[in-house]
């Protein structure tokens, strides 16, 4: 009787197992929430981040209180839910005030969930990706020759932004060309640009050596120009072409002439020197160009308009995140609370990530090995409005 009970209770386990399975990822695939509450979570680790540069950090908050009480809108967009935007300067105040008290790391974790919702992206469906860029520092010249031959253009004259928040559009994105035919169109391509030398009609404001560095300083957005003098400018996105980020690295993957681990700016430049043709051939898959300005201040200025701190500032979405709001980040590699401080091309949908590491070699290494999943938190003052958010959990 005891073999004939097993053979019966076994199937029907088995029937609960998975229908609790099937339960389970209905939910969580079709149902689930974007975004989950956090009970609990052992800041430990994060707390010792707010250490480092806490004066400049506490700095960045207080101008983002600023522009958040600035901004005319009632509402802010947040992992695609509306907020109300005084919960956002709620928020931001009493965070700038609990980093200023001198508190230990249980009594930092004790106070900050008395005061503070944490929330994290839910990553059960598709995990959060995070990479590195930093602020590259080059040679260059103000004249054409001794070996600088690739310009650094500043923007066209014809060129023309376009606020789409001006329009029937929510969210804040801008989108640059030029107009022809009474149409906005894209301005020409990197490969057209670069390859097909078609006219720019810009002022080059300096140039360098090679169409590595160039590109290099188009997707990190800003850099540091060291002159034969020794004098150093630093130089900062001002627009771009209208067209689409492409990654480069992609190409090289794909065509088996780099892997994942070692598509490095040193590897891209061995291409480039070996193998050149190739090399343009991997330029048409990234057609956005940028064009820059110079910046008088020292350090790389985000799209936020603030200069942003080593491995304190990150770019995300502006689409689903707001400037100045603050999250903890959670990645084999990196543990620490930042802010959003920019954006990116490259840098679409809540679950991606890019982190500033700051000037130089050094910051370049470390962003270059920046490539990992991890867990994407952000916090918000409590609040009785908040309970029960739409696509929150």
């Amino acid at each position: 009787m005891k073999k004939k009970g097993i053979y019966i209770i076994f199937p029907l386990f088995f029937l609960f197992f998975i229908l609790i399975s099937g339960l389970y990822i209905y939910y969580f695939y079709f149902i689930k929430p974007e975004v989950f509450s956090v009970r609990r979570l052992s800041l430990s680790a994060y707390h010792s981040s707010l250490l480092n540069d806490k004066k400049e950090f506490l700095n960045q908050i207080d101008e983002f209180i600023k522009k958040t009480e600035q901004k005319k809108e009632d509402n802010i967009i947040i992992a695609d839910t509306s907020i109300p935007k005084h919960i956002v300067i709620e928020t931001l105040r009493d965070f700038s005030a609990l980093m200023k008290k001198k508190l230990d790391s249980d009594a930092f974790e004790k106070e900050f969930f008395e005061n503070f919702n944490l929330y994290k992206i839910n990553t059960l469906k598709k995990k959060v990706l995070f990479t590195g860029y930093f602020m590259p520092e080059i040679n260059a010249s103000l004249e054409k020759g001794r070996g600088y031959e690739y310009p650094l253009y500043g923007a066209p004259p014809d060129l023309v932004k376009i606020n789409l928040s001006d329009f029937d559009y929510q969210g804040n994105k801008n989108i640059w060309g030029i107009i022809k035919d009474n149409k906005v169109m894209p301005f020409y391509t990197r490969y057209e640009i670069d390859w097909e030398k078609k006219p720019v009609f810009a002022p080059v404001l300096a140039w360098i050596k090679t169409p590595v560095e160039g590109i290099m300083l188009h997707i990190q957005g800003s850099g540091i120009l060291k002159f034969d003098d020794n004098k150093k400018k630093v130089i900062h996105y001002a627009a771009n072409n209208g067209h689409k980020y492409g990654s480069i690295c992609n190409y090289f993957i794909e065509k088996n002439i780099l892997n994942k681990d070692n598509c490095t700016w040193e590897n891209i430049n061995n291409i480039w020197e070996n193998k050149k043709e190739e090399f343009i051939q991997a330029c048409k898959t990234n057609p956005r160009y940028i064009f820059f300005e110079w910046q008088e201040r020292e350090g790389a200025t985000g799209s936020s308009g603030l200069t942003l701190l080593r491995e304190k500032s990150i770019a995300l979405d502006p689409a689903f995140y707001p400037f100045g709001l603050p999250v903890i980040i959670d990645n084999p590699d990196f543990r620490g609370f930042t802010v959003n401080m920019d954006t990116g091309a490259a840098i679409k949908g809540q679950r991606r990530v890019d982190i500033y590491f700051g000037e130089g070699s050094l910051a370049g290494k470390k962003a270059e090995k920046m490539k990992s999943h991890g867990n994407l938190y952000f916090f918000l003052k409590k609040n009785p409005l908040l309970e029960g958010v739409k696509g929150w959990r």
